[in-house]
């Protein structure tokens, strides 16, 4: 195994040799267990996965956050760093992974039949990340979630079994949404590290400085500005909700509880008074919980799953 690789990835100690039948069942443990210490903004929606397809969420989540952990966090050149791991990536679709997460995900591709580009789009998108620090403009934005997020949902809609034109659309919106709704959350972080992923245009619009943001400075024209980014993505996460009109009733529940996942961090926003520069907006266990009763109940009500009053 690559000694740069190992510097990369998290320790993983597996009992098991290679070669041992019981082996890739703990290399899908691992993503298990990385993925519960990792996963953030809606812990609960992935013990309602199908059960068949679960530990294959877990691979392609290690995946994805770990891509975007290299592109963040990691130390060195992490052009350089990304390269290694692209060459990861590409061993999957040889049969030549060794290491635990890669031969996980190299059984989660091989069994589902997932190309290659779309696990490449994730590495690009943290590419970019190294070489731009803003966009100039909403479709620069947009363009940006095709490579860093919509990936994501398209490789869920085949674990899910549900992968067509339609729904990649509907996905596509839904992903986008849920990924600027995190770059709504993390003005904060993001602008210590030299980026803002608010299009330049909408700055200058509401006349709200860079240089303000920066210095983490709240005021009214930056309150209108996100009022307006919050508009927008509700609209994105509204057009692609209808996505539960075409897929298995089955898969309802977990659609709507990363859909409300979103939403809510947006209701969080709303109530802090659109202010994401002195305090960031999370949701608590107690919210997660509360998000699934509302959902689980509405269903069995026979309600929309989410009510319209969220979006």
């Amino acid at each position: 195994m690559n000694s740069k690789l190992n510097d990369l990835l998290p320790s993983v100690k597996l009992n098991n040799h290679h070669s041992n039948d019981n082996y890739l069942s703990e290399c899908f443990e691992e993503c298990k267990k990385f993925m519960k210490e990792n996963y953030e903004n809606f812990t609960i929606g992935s013990k309602f996965i199908p059960k068949n397809i679960r530990k294959h969420f877990y691979s392609v989540y290690t995946f994805c956050r770990l891509t975007d952990d290299i592109g963040d966090e990691s130390n060195g050149d992490r052009i350089e760093n990304l390269r290694i791991w692209e060459k990861e990536l590409d061993k999957c679709y040889i049969s030549k992974s060794s290491h635990p997460y890669f031969i996980a995900l190299e059984n989660t591709i091989k069994t589902f039949k997932i190309k290659k580009y779309l696990f490449k789009r994730i590495i690009t998108a943290n590419l970019m990340d190294q070489k731009i620090q803003y966009f100039q403009t909403f479709s620069d934005l947009l363009n940006y979630c095709k490579y860093s997020a919509n990936p994501v949902g398209r490789i869920l809609l085949q674990l899910l079994n549900c992968s067509n034109k339609n729904n990649i659309f509907l996905s596509d919106k839904i992903c986008t949404a849920l990924q600027i709704t995190n770059f709504l959350q993390d003005i904060k972080r993001d602008i210590e590290n030299n980026r803002l992923y608010i299009p330049i245009c909408d700055l200058k619009r509401f006349r709200v400085n860079y240089e303000e943001i920066k210095q983490k400075k709240y005021s009214k024209n930056f309150k209108k500005m996100m009022e307006f980014q919050v508009t927008r993505t509700k609209k994105l996460f509204e057009e692609g909700y209808n996505l539960i009109n075409y897929i298995d009733k089955k898969l309802v529940l977990d659609v709507s509880l990363f859909t409300m996942g979103g939403l809510s961090i947006i209701g969080k926003i709303e109530k802090n008074n659109f202010d994401t520069i002195t305090k960031r907006p999370t949701l608590s266990k107690l919210d997660k919980i509360k998000i699934f009763i509302s959902i689980y109940v509405r269903i069995k009500l026979s309600l929309s799953p989410i009510s319209g009053k969220n979006f």
